[in-house]
């Protein structure tokens, strides 16, 4: 099981509940959705 971590792009301030940042949830490995994928981040310095 992986623990998925909310945000997407489907979150507007009408229906947002479970894609909101600080929202968690379980899934499968193999499972996935368009809206699942991961982040990657850099500093701007």
């Amino acid at each position: 099981k992986r623990a998925l971590r909310g945000g997407s792009f489907l979150c507007t301030d009408q229906y947002c509940s479970r894609y909101i940042v600080g929202t968690r949830g379980k899934g499968e490995v193999s499972s996935g959705a368009n809206h699942i994928g991961f982040r990657c981040v850099r500093s701007s310095e």
